[in-house]
C-alpha cells in the first residue's frame, strides 16, 4: 500500500494558492479606479503648500528690503546703529502688515519675538529666520511644513 501523507501538504499549498487568486480577483474587480482623483487631490496641496512658501518669502523679502531701506535713511543725526534702526523699523512694518494681512505659519511672529539672526558678511547684511513652519488645512486634513530662510541685502535694501 502506498503512503499518501505527503498528499495532504500539497493540496493545503493548492488551496492556500486558490484562496490568493480568488482574493487578488476580488481586489481587481472591486477596484474602482479613481487613482487620477487621488493624484489631483495630492498635486493641489501640493500647489497650496508651494504657492503658500512663495508667498511667505516674498512677503519675508519686502519686509526686510523695507526695513532696510527705512534704516538707511534715517537721519545721520540718529545715534542707534544700523542694526537697532533695522529691528525697529522691521517691528513697524510687521505690525503694520499683520493688521492688514495675515500669512500661514509663524514668520511673522518668529520676526515679532525677534528670533532672527543679522549679521554683516562683508558689505551686506544677512537676515536669517530659522524654524519657519506653514500649516495648511482643509476639512480634517492638514499639510505642515518647515523650513529656514535668509535674506542678502545691502544696508540700502536691495536684495541679494
Amino acid at each position: 500500500m502506498l503512503s499518501r501523507r505527503g498528499h495532504v501538504p500539497t493540496l493545503m499549498l493548492f488551496v492556500a494558492a486558490l484562496a490568493l487568486c480568488i482574493a487578488a480577483w476580488f481586489s481587481f474587480l472591486t477596484f474602482n479606479g479613481d487613482i487620477r482623483e487621488k493624484a489631483a487631490s495630492l498635486q493641489s496641496w501640493n500647489e497650496r503648500v508651494e504657492a503658500e512658501r512663495a508667498y511667505t518669502e516674498f512677503v519675508i523679502e519686502g519686509l526686510v528690503a523695507g526695513a532696510a531701506r527705512e534704516a538707511s535713511a534715517a537721519s545721520a543725526e540718529d545715534r542707534e546703529d544700523y542694526e537697532t534702526r533695522f529691528d525697529r523699523f522691521l517691528q513697524l512694518r510687521v505690525a503694520r502688515f499683520s493688521e492688514a494681512k495675515n500669512i500661514s505659519g509663524n514668520a511673522l511672529g518668529l520676526m515679532r519675538t525677534h528670533s532672527y539672526l543679522l549679521k554683516l558678511q562683508g558689505e551686506s547684511y544677512v537676515f536669517e529666520l530659522k524654524g519657519i513652519f506653514l500649516k495648511i488645512e482643509d476639512g480634517g486634513n492638514s499639510v505642515v511644513q518647515r523650513f529656514d530662510m535668509s535674506v542678502s541685502f545691502t544696508p540700502s535694501g536691495e536684495i541679494r
